[in-house]
Order: C-alpha cells, then sequence, then structure tokens
C-alpha cells in the first residue's frame, strides 16, 4: 500500500513541478517579449537622433564650404 501512495504523491509533486515551469517560462517569455520591444524602441531612437546629426552635419559642412568659396572668391577679386 505505501507504493501506491508514495507513486500518487509523486506524480502530483511532478505535475506541481511542470505548472511551476510553465509558469516561470510565460514569465520569461513576457520579460523577453517587453526587452524585444524596449530595444527597437532604443534603436529606433538611436538611428533617429544620428539622422538628425547627419542632417545637421551635411547642412553645417555645406555653410563651411559655400563660406570659403565665398572667401575664395573675395581674396582672389580684391587682389
Amino acid at each position: 500500500m505505501g507504493f501506491g501512495s508514495d507513486l500518487k504523491n509523486s506524480h502530483e509533486a511532478v505535475l506541481k513541478l511542470q505548472d511551476w515551469e510553465l509558469r516561470l517560462l510565460e514569465t520569461v517569455k513576457k520579460f523577453m517579449a517587453l526587452r524585444i520591444k524596449s530595444d527597437k524602441e532604443y534603436a529606433s531612437t538611436l538611428q533617429n537622433l544620428c539622422n538628425q546629426v547627419d542632417k545637421e552635419s551635411t547642412i553645417q559642412m555645406n555653410y563651411v564650404s559655400n563660406v570659403s568659396k565665398v572667401s575664395i572668391r573675395y581674396h582672389f577679386h580684391s587682389a
């Protein structure tokens, strides 16, 4: 009789363990989904920031280039 009751208790313990593992995996899945979403938003924000800096540096480089051309023209025409 002891073996049957031990087997029943063991089976219940295994089921409880499996339920706990499933809840743990569901929690990990939720965490990973949030982490992926957060990483995507971070990457997107970083990309937008880099694009903005590139755009502003291009405008600034064009401005410096145009000022240099005007300075050179002015220098040669003044001489």
